[in-house]
Formats: C-alpha cells, structure tokens, sequence
C-alpha cells in the first residue's frame, strides 16, 4: 500500500474493531481473539494487556472471543463487549481485565457497543436489540428499553449520566433524559 513515511504498521494480524483514547497519550485497541492492546505514548508503541482474560479454560488465544468495542470513564475503569456476550471490565487501566457474568443466561449474540459512566454504570447493547445494565459493583441484567425492539443495536453514547442515544438497525434512533430508566423512541 501506499503510505506515508511517517505511517508506521503496527499489526498485521488480527483484525481490529475499536480504538478508544482517554487522554492523548493513553488509547486502547480491542480485535479479534480477545485482543487488547493499550498505549501511553500517544500510539508510537502498543502492548498486548489482554493475557488475563486467558484462564484455565482457555488453553488458545484463538479461543477468545472477538472484542467489537472499548470504553473508558477515567484512566482505571474500562469495559469491551463482543461475541457470545462476552463482557470484559478493568479497573486498573487495563492491567487486568477479567470476563463478567451477566445473568442473562439465555443471551450469546454479540455485544455491539458498550458505555460506562464515571459513577460506575454499565451499559452493553448488540444483536437481537438485547440491553443490559449494571449499576456501579452489580451484575449485568436485561436492561428494558421501552417496549420490544426488532433489530440489532449498534452503539450507545452516553452525553452524560442522564442523556444517552442508541442508533440501531431499520434507523433506529433511541435516547433517554433519566440515565437509561425511561427510554424514547425518536426514529424506526
């Protein structure tokens, strides 16, 4: 390809989805096969941090699951949600990141989008228009949106802790004023 002498190739395998940079020095990548990877000098060098999530049921890495997203709400607490509705949370700046339960037992599509507040809250949406929430130290539950929602979410931004938009297939346009408890739906 043609690229600029100041371009650096910095993976070549595998694919990434996400890059979520809290500050300008310290962003985060998260990809295929569990890959995290954090950096702190503003992208120049990157280094693997998603080890911990290999525990002793995983021998491979190619066993992970595929990360489609990363969020941070300060330089400690982070999240990144994927396949099989897997959801990863850190609160060390990504020293450690450690796979959560979310007690939606039945619920193995994807996680598309994540978003976590500074105050603690978690959210995580994605295929089959499933939601959940967990609020600062609890477990994830089914989070109601408002009625039933026929297509897949694809992000959820939080403006701040009471505002909040989730955009969806079919042009679906979703957003809340009370942090998530009453949802409106504006398009779809």
């Amino acid at each position: 390809p043609d690229m600029s002498p100041d371009w650096l190739l910095a993976f070549e395998d595998p694919i990434l989805y996400d890059i979520e940079f809290i500050d300008a020095r310290n962003g985060y990548i998260v990809g295929e096969f569990g890959k995290i990877y954090h950096t702190a000098d503003g992208g120049r060098t990157w280094g693997e941090q998603h080890k911990s999530l290999m525990d002793a049921s995983v021998f491979d890495v190619l066993d992970m699951p595929t990360l489609f997203d990363v969020e941070f709400s300060d330089l400690k607490h982070g999240i990144a949600v994927g396949l099989d509705g897997r959801i990863a949370l850190t609160n060390d700046g990504g020293q450690d990141w450690n796979f959560v339960e979310n007690n939606v037992a039945d619920y193995q599509d994807p996680f598309d989008s994540a978003a976590i507040l500074p105050d603690g809250t978690r959210w995580a949406v994605g295929a089959s228009g499933q939601s959940v929430s967990a609020g600062p130290g609890n477990a994830f539950d089914r989070a109601s949106l408002g009625g039933a929602v026929n297509s897949w979410l694809r992000r959820i931004r939080f403006y701040d802790k009471d505002t909040a938009w989730i955009v969806g297939g079919f042009g679906l346009i979703m957003n809340t004023h009370d942090g998530g408890k009453t949802w409106y739906r504006r398009l779809g």
